[in-house]
């Protein structure tokens, strides 16, 4: 849930949403699918229908700063707007 809240992708001026979906982290992009982010730890998801990462970065307030997708060796910063 700590990461669930609204990130822009400044190249694009696309906001990405993430919701809490029961227990499941939900990624929704304009014009794409609904996905499930799955954990492979307590910072880094994968999803199961792209080979796309996704690492969460916290500020020392605990609060979460921004994520990187790396999505075949092409890393893209989002930064978390709300």
């Amino acid at each position: 849930a700590r990461y669930a809240g609204t990130y822009l992708l400044q190249q694009y001026g696309v906001e990405i949403v993430l919701r809490m979906g029961g227990d499941k982290l939900m990624f929704e992009m304009p014009g794409q699918p609904v996905s499930q982010l799955f954990p492979s730890s307590e910072t880094e998801f994968f999803f199961k229908v792209a080979p796309t990462t996704v690492t969460f970065f916290i500020n020392e307030d605990g609060s979460v700063s921004h994520m990187v997708m790396n999505s075949q060796g092409t890393e893209t910063r989002v930064d978390r707007v709300e």
